[in-house]
């Protein structure tokens, strides 16, 4: 598993360097800079055998590691043998921020094996931040102190008593953290929220159904759909005159709107346009949804 996330890193950082290149853009304007991990497996050593230290920085311009390692690549490994518990810092830099990043391995000797307890402490284990928007970018973390072995999650897989991963979940997800030895497990949880906006539902068209009444001289609504505002609709007539006025009697037909202004009332039956034309002859109304600019209806009345 460690394997194949060093392999995809490094591919990453070369196509990122050379649209970097292509473009003249600083490649710490394309990614983020993290230290996507720093772990060492196994986590406890006996004296005299070695471990592997691996690491995987992204956007740095240098990276060192203390204990004689000094400056290294921006992704690589160490074999290391050290001959006692050591707490390894690794220190990444950019031209105008530093990030550190720890891990520490366990060194058993005959003196300290025969008071080994086997009790085994998850002293932390979190997510930072713990809230999150779809796709960005959580640090999930850890120290266990006892275990022989630690084991993460949702891909994560085996790593050592301490250290970071940059996790990137596309849903809420919780993640179970396993420490193990000879003779007891743990477990930890941590669960991180990722928000997932959610694509707004298209607007319908409501439906409004008017009768007309050329002696009374009103278009009258008879059904209306239920939210509905008289300011969300655009009245026209035809006649190109300005002589040609309308007013809205909202209110189930009771209140007089202001002469060619729309309310901001609920639709409801019993509602009517009023129209005045002085020369007289046929008047074309139409109404039009503002929200989805659809045609609610047209209608003709004789004034």
């Amino acid at each position: 598993m460690k394997k194949i996330l060093l392999v995809s890193a490094v591919c990453l950082l070369s196509i990122v360097s050379l649209f970097s290149g292509c473009v003249n853009v600083p490649m710490d304007e394309l990614v983020q800079f993290s230290i996507f991990s720093f772990d060492v497996e196994p986590g406890i050593i006996d004296q005299g055998e070695s471990a592997n230290l691996s690491w995987m920085v992204i956007a740095a311009s240098s990276v060192s590691i203390d204990n004689g390692i000094g400056s290294v690549a921006l992704t690589g490994h160490r074999m290391i043998a050290p001959t006692q518990t050591t707490t390894y810092l690794l220190t990444a830099s950019n031209a105008t921020l530093t990030k550190n990043a720890t891990v520490t391995i366990t060194v058993r000797s005959e003196s300290n094996e025969s008071h080994e307890t086997t009790e085994i402490s998850i002293a932390s284990f979190e997510v930072t931040p713990s809230i999150i928007n779809q796709g960005e970018s959580a640090n999930l973390s850890w120290v266990v102190i006892g275990a022989t072995s630690v084991r993460i999650d949702n891909g994560i897989g085996s790593v050592g008593l301490s250290g970071h991963r940059i996790i990137m979940p596309t849903v809420t997800t919780t993640y179970t953290l396993t420490a193990l030895n000879a003779e007891t497990s743990k477990e930890a949880n941590v669960q991180i929220y990722v928000h997932v906006e959610q694509p707004t539902p298209p607007q319908q068209t409501p439906n409004i159904a008017c009768t007309t009444d050329s002696t009374t001289n009103k278009i009258q609504v008879a059904v209306a759909d239920v939210n509905i505002k008289w300011n969300d609709i655009v009245i026209t007539n035809t006649t190109g005159s300005s002589n040609c006025h309308w007013a809205i009697y909202d209110g189930g037909g009771v209140t007089n709107q202001t002469t060619d202004v729309m309310p901001t009332s609920d639709v409801t039956a019993g509602d009517y346009i009023f129209i005045w034309y002085p020369p007289g002859g046929n008047v074309k109304i139409t109404m039009r949804y503002v929200p989805t600019n659809a045609l609610l209806g047209t209608w003709t009345i004789n004034v």
